[in-house]
Formats: structure tokens, sequence, C-alpha cells
């Protein structure tokens, strides 16, 4: 049989083993007691030696997965809850097969989706099956598992195979059956028993929208790198006694969720609850009508705490309680999970699962050590699964084909796995509507087609909605407005100007299919940029962005007028004008994901409590508020680590359907907001993959000029070749710090100059240094610094020191003390 990995040899010496597989006749014996318990006895001999053969098979092939107990016992529940399979005849009439034709069927597909390539292991795993279950048609299994599924009304069909889908009937409508990449996910779905566990892993797009349609008002998680077990499971916080009260009432009302009648009205109960007789007998009345069986426990302890009035150990006005984590919380409420990034965090967190990925899921809370929700001798959830219940608990985790392979094999055999092929073209063109030219183009992945299908969508709106415009705008006219947008062509106005303009009450670019309604009283070419080629193509994609409401990126070296742009283009929009709901992040490699989308702290509720709760952050607040828009502009997006990125995908993700995820990793739906990452190095490819991207060079040499000349025009008359370094940020500095060196004028060009003259001359020139009598000043050149030196044996000492210094040493001298006139940061290479 099939295990974990060998131990190391420095245990197996202070350890006794047991033989692992087990003999022939110990696995067939284990296998009967299996199949005895779920009622399948007559499939024991068949599964006994597809067990052996797969496991035989595996020996000589690594593409294939053999099979533990583990796979044993859930194939038996498969089998036994998943929906009936028909079979199509001859007649062209289905029928429902009996039990061994369908067992027969539940092991091929398991088997094959258990592979980590199933499509290369198609035909050892068809021949594998038929020769346990005694079927001789290989070529037969091989076409069943190569055929395309396609829906039909209720049920999905594969082949000659058909089952009741799982998939939402409604959502069904907005699929195209052409898409057989996602018909086929669907029909592995649907042979899975519906409280299972799924893994679906796959780069393509649908994996949320499966999950989200194969169940029934599902949660959400998104899991990250810095994910922690007290944020999943729960920690013990610390309350006011009368917050305490609250707490376990509000443990109480989550459990009703499942139960339509009962919720509302605890509702109000709970709201205007107070301690006497009266209301104790009526919660006692509410817990009795709680059918949920797993939670009875749960339930009458916390009911007996209200009833008593005895809170834990106090600490002054405080008591310790337990908060349930996310996935406690959910389990409390009955409800199904989705669980994105399932990989991510430590494999100390991701083992918390194991319990509750069990074929017999159970959750033992030894995080509650103040016994809040489970009693002090009895810690442990067992999770009986209603097959047949509105509400069910369940676990459907996602992860990217990249990340699978960090998942341990001993964590992949407690799922179901799914894996999703990539689009073909067809299904593409299907998605987008796009034709060939792009679809076909591998530099146009999935997600790039859909952000142009996006703009495509967004500019017949403007037509549409704002201009009120008739005129059909032809689709390759769209297809290159579209592809354009995503590229990197240059805009055509004239140099020098703004790109952007006021036009019949609009805010419009050189583009006649972008606009966006304009602030009033704002005039466009009332700014000091300097708009270059390069800074003109930059400054009308942020406006193309703004307008078409799709994230942006934009990479580039400092001192290129990035953020000045997105603070440009920003101030000429009615919704971000004045720095209305306009939010600026400044990150760092210390950044945590707690600082931009808030912490657990001590607040105060509305009755003066302080409790121990979320704290949201302002960007959280503008990334979810939806009554009015707001602009998120993140400086640094190059200095994200990896938990960041994790966070902040969901913010550059152009699906408003998408939700963005507090720290405690509860999900909240997107408000309305605009968001401009900025970066001066690479970004992550998760945060490009769904937003415009917009590489920003340097720039070049008659681009500088014109950038220098403009701001050393009004402090300056130093002409600009002087100045050696490309960088505008730099020739800023320098007439900045000139300017405050009115009495030395010409102190930084000599400097520079004779910087210049010395590295065309391969040597440095010496800096005169002399020695003011009277011990309080020193003069270097035309510096003349102020010193606290009166005696004069010391500052001769001082001068002979100064002029032994090497050139190279007498000009960094020289600079520093400049610089002690006025303190500004220096570089010293």
């Amino acid at each position: 049989m099939f295990g974990r990995k060998p131990l190391p040899q420095v245990l197996l010496k202070r350890v006794v083993c047991f033989d692992y597989p087990f003999p022939i006749n110990s696995i067939k014996a284990v296998i009967k007691l299996i199949t005895s318990e779920y009622n399948l006895p007559l499939l024991t001999n068949a599964l006994t030696d597809f067990v052996i053969n797969i496991n035989k098979k595996f020996q000589e092939d690594d593409k294939i997965r053999p099979w533990s107990f583990r796979e044993v016992r859930r194939f038996c529940r498969r089998v036994k809850n998943s929906e009936p399979i028909e079979f199509l005849q001859s007649n062209d009439e289905l029928n429902k097969i009996s039990i061994a034709p369908s067992a027969m069927m539940h092991a091929l597909f398991m088997s094959w989706m258990m592979c980590p390539d199933p499509e290369k292991s198609t035909k050892t795993i068809c021949q594998v099956v038929g020769e346990s279950f005694g079927y001789t048609d290989i070529d037969n299994l091989v076409q069943i598992l190569s055929a395309d599924a396609v829906p039909q009304d209720n049920y999905v069909i594969k082949g000659i195979l058909r089952i009741r889908s799982v998939f939402n009937i409604e959502n069904s409508k907005r699929v195209p059956k052409s898409i057989s990449s996602f018909w086929n996910a669907v029909f592995l779905a649907s042979l899975v028993p519906p409280t299972d566990p799924l893994l679906i892993v796959g780069e393509s797009s649908f994996k949320t929208f499966l999950a989200n349609s194969i169940t029934v008002a599902p949660s959400q998680v998104t899991l990250g790198s810095e994910t922690t077990t007290a944020s999943l499971i729960g920690q013990v916080s610390y309350v006011r006694q009368q917050t305490y009260e609250r707490i376990l009432l509000d443990l109480l009302h989550t459990i009703m969720i499942s139960n339509e009648k009962l919720y509302p009205k605890f509702t109000d109960f709970k709201k205007n609850f107070v301690r006497n007789k009266e209301n104790l007998d009526k919660l006692v009345e509410f817990t009795k009508q709680i059918d949920v069986p797993y939670l009875k426990k749960s339930v009458d302890y916390i009911t007996k705490q209200l009833i008593a009035d005895i809170p834990n150990t106090a600490i002054g006005d405080y008591t310790t309680v337990f908060k349930p984590g996310l996935i406690t919380h959910y389990l409390f409420r009955q409800s199904p999970i989705i669980i994105k990034n399932f990989s991510k965090p430590p494999t100390s967190v991701i083992e918390r699962f194991n319990e509750l990925l069990s074929i017999e899921p159970e959750l033992t809370l030894t995080e509650d050590y103040t016994n809040t929700i489970t009693p002090e001798n009895d810690k442990t959830i067992k999770i009986n699964l209603d097959q047949n219940s509105k509400y069910r608990f369940r676990i459907i985790a996602l992860s990217s084909l990249n990340d699978f392979n960090r998942i341990s094999e001993a964590m992949k055999s407690r799922f179901n796995i799914i894996s999703i092929k990539p689009y073909t073209v067809a299904e593409k063109k299907t998605i987008t509507g796009l034709s060939d030219k792009y679809a076909k183009d591998p530099k146009f992945h999935i997600h790039k087609l859909i952000l142009m299908k996006s703009i495509i969508d967004q500019i017949q709106a403007i037509q549409t909605k704002i201009l009120n415009s008739s005129e059909e705008i032809s689709k390759e006219k769209l297809e290159v407005q579209a592809a354009k947008i995503l590229g990197t062509e240059n805009n055509q106005c004239e140099e020098f100007k703004t790109p952007l303009k006021i036009d019949d009450g609009y805010l419009k670019s050189d583009n006649p299919y972008i606009l966006s309604y304009s602030a009033p009283s704002v005039d466009p070419t009332n700014s000091n940029i300097v708009f270059t080629k390069t800074t003109q193509t930059l400054c009308v994609k942020i406006f193309t962005a703004l307008s078409l409401d799709i994230p942006i990126i934009i990479q580039g070296p400092t001192g290129t007028c990035k953020s000045m742009l997105a603070d440009y283009v920003a101030s000429l929009m009615k919704d971000f004008a004045n720095n209305s709901h306009v939010i600026k992040i400044q990150l760092s490699r210390s950044t945590t994901v707690e600082d931009l989308f808030g912490r657990n702290s001590i607040k105060v509720d509305i009755n003066g409590n302080k409790i121990f709760d979320y704290i949201p952050t302002e960007l959280f607040k503008a990334a979810s508020e939806s009554n009015h828009r707001s602009l998120i502009i993140i400086e640094e997006l190059n200095l994200a680590s990896p938990s960041l990125i994790d966070a902040l995908t969901s913010l550059f993700d152009n699906n408003p359907e998408s939700k963005i995820m507090r720290t405690n990793g509860e999900s909240e739906k997107k408000g309305r907001f605009s968001i401009i990452g900025i970066a001066s190095g690479n970004v992550s490819p998760a945060l490009k993959k769904s937003a415009i991207f917009f590489r920003r060079d340097e720039y070049d040499s008659n681009e500088m000029r014109a950038v220098c000349e403009s701001i050393l025009k009004n402090t300056s008359e130093i002409p600009v070749n002087y100045f050696e370094m490309n960088i505008a940020r730099n020739c800023q500095m320098y007439s900045q710090l000139e300017y405050h060196f009115k009495n030395l004028k010409n102190l930084l060009q000599e400097i520079t100059f004779k910087d210049r003259k010395n590295q065309q001359n391969q040597e440095w020139s010496k800096i005169d240094i002399s020695y003011a009598p009277g011990g309080s000043t020193l003069k270097v050149g035309d510096l003349i610094v102020q010193v606290p030196i009166k005696n004069a044996n010391l500052a001769l000492n001082l001068q002979e020191k100064l002029v032994t210094l090497t050139p190279s040493e007498q000009k960094l001298f020289y600079c520093l003390a400049a610089n002690k006139l006025k303190r500004y940061p220096l570089i010293v290479t």
C-alpha cells in the first residue's frame, strides 16, 4: 500500500518498524471489512484485484498513483452516495446500470483523476481497470475517458455515460456547450458525493466560477503565505464581561442560519436580549429547535454557560473567550467553503486540515483552552454530514498547476482531484468573441484576452450610454483599439503639450472612443509637467485605464514622472478631483498584509465597550466602499512580499465578482474603485495578468534635456550639459541645492565641472584649502564653513590633515562641507 515518505535512517535505527505494504491476504481482509461497512460485499474481489494491480503498475510507471485504504473507502463512498450513472444503449435509450458496472466506472474515473497528468495515463488506467473488473473492451473505456462532456438539461453526458449534473442550472445557461474543458470538469465533479472534499487544479480562469456553481451559498477564503492556524481555526481573546455574553449569543445565532424560520426570530431576540428568567427560558426553547446533530454538543454547552452566567477566568473587568476562526465559523454555519491558494500557507497550517478532510471529518478544538464552545474533556466535533441537507459543510480547494506540486502526496490523497485542461483556441474564441489573430497568438493568454473583451465592452458602453451614439463600431476596429490600449504605441499628440483636453464637458484624449466626465473648472494645460512623447503615452494609458475602470500597473525607473502623471490625471477626473476619495500607499519591504488591510486589535463598540476585533484600514474601506468611486495608488509595488502579492491580487483582478480578503480571512465584495500600481522594479506576473501593464523607459537624451531645461530655467543659468547624471530627479535636487547656496553661485557648477574635467584627464586636480586665522571659519575654495575650533595649534593640525587628503577625499570633504549649510541627503559611492 502507498503511504508517506520513508523515515530517515537516523530514526529507523531507534524505532521498531512494521512491514508496509501488507501481505495480499491482509489487503483482501481489510478491503472486505470496508466493503461490508458500506454494504458492498459484491465488490470485494474486483476491488482487491484493482488495488493490487494499480499498485504494481505504480512500481513500473510513476505517472500512475497507487491506492491506499483511504482511496478504497472514498471509492466505496462514491459508489454508495453519488448520483446514479446511466448507460446509453444501442437503441439510444439511457438505462441505470447495476452496482458492478457503476463501480468500474467510478474506479476508472477516480484513478484517472488521481494521476498527475491524466491525459498521458489514459491507456494504462483503462487496461488496469478492465483487467481487474473483467471488462475486455479496453478501447471503449479509452473512448469514454477521451470523449468531451456536454450538458443536457439537468444532466451532463460524456460519451455513453450520463449523470445528473451538480452544476447550477441557471449558471449552466451562461456557459456554451462548446466549452468542453469546462463541462468535462463538471462531469468529474458530478461523480463525487456532494459533501466530499474537492481539489480543483489548473491555470484556467474558471476554477472559482466552477466551485461557486456546484455548491449552495458557498463562502470564500483566500489563503496566503502568512496565513496562520489562529485565523482559520480560532484564538483566545480578551473581552469585557458584558461582551462575553454577546459572543455566546452570536455563536448560537450562527448555528441557526440553516433554519430559515428560526434565524430571523433569534435575530430580534438577540437584539433585545436582557438577562432575566423569561428570556433565559426563551433561549432554551430556541436552542431545542436547532437541528444540527454534529453541533448539538456545542449548542448544549454554550447554552449551559449562558444560563449559568459563569464566564471564564477573568482578569480585572475582562475575561477570556475563544473566537472561532474562518473554518470553524463556516463549520458552525454549515456552509461550504471555497479555499483559494490552498497550497500557499506553511505546511503546519495546511496539515491542520487533515481532520476535516478525512473520510469521517472532525475537528479537535485544542485551541479552545478556555472551554468556550467545547467542554474541557471533549474537544472533538464529529461532523456527520447529511447528504440531503440544503446547507452542507464542504471544502473545495483551488490551486494553480505550479502550486499543486507543493502539496504533499498525503494531503492530495484526502481530496477528489479535478485537473482542468487549458482552453483550446476554439474555446478562447467562444469565450471572448475575439478573432483568430488574437486567440491563436501565444502572447495573448486567456487573462489578456478576457481583458481585451472587457475593454471592448467598456468602449461600447461609452458609445451607447454616454454618447448616445447609434453608430456600430466594427469588430476589427474594436479589437485594434483594445490591442492598442494593451500595447505600447506612442501617442500622436504634438510634443510638449498635454494629450488631454476638455471637449463638450468631457475629458478626452486623441482616442475618440475613450472619454470621461471632467472635473469642473479644471484646465488640463495648467501643469508644469514636460509632456515628452513617452510622457504623453503614459498619460494616455493612465487616463484610459481610469476611464474604462481597469487596473493599471506602471513599471519604470525612478524620476520618470510616473507618480506625477497619476496625480495629474486623477485631478482632472470628476470622481477624484481635489484628491477626493484618493488613497495613496507607499510600500516597503517591511510592509505587511495587516498594514494594508487591517488587523485584529482592541476597539470601542457603539456601547462604549472595549472589544478585540478586526479594524480595517483606509485602503480596505476604499476597496469595499460601494457608495462612491475611490482611487487607490500603490507606489513601489515591486517591493511587495509574496504574502502581500497574494493579498493584492484580488485588488488588481479585473473580475468584478472577485472578492477582497480581510486579514482574518473573511471575504467581502468589491466596492467601486480604480487602482494604479507604480513600480521601479519587476512586478509579479500574478498582479499583471488582469491589468493594463505599461513599461516606462528611461528618458532619451533629447527628453532629458527638455526636462532638465524646464526644471532649471527658473532657478539657475547653469547650462544643462554641466550636469552629467541622466536622472530628472537629480536635476531637480541639483537646482534646489544651487538655489539655497545663493552666496556661492558657482559652487555646485564648479564641483560638477571639476568632476567632469578630472574624469576626462583621468586624474584629480587639487582643491585649494586654507584656514583663516581667528579659528572660527574654514575656507575651502569659494566655500566658507563655520567650525568650532579656536585653538591655533588645533587649527594648524586640521589644515595639515586637510592638505594631505587624497584628491578624492578632498572632493568628498568639499561636498560634505557644502552640505553642512543646508542639510540634504547625500549618497557617497
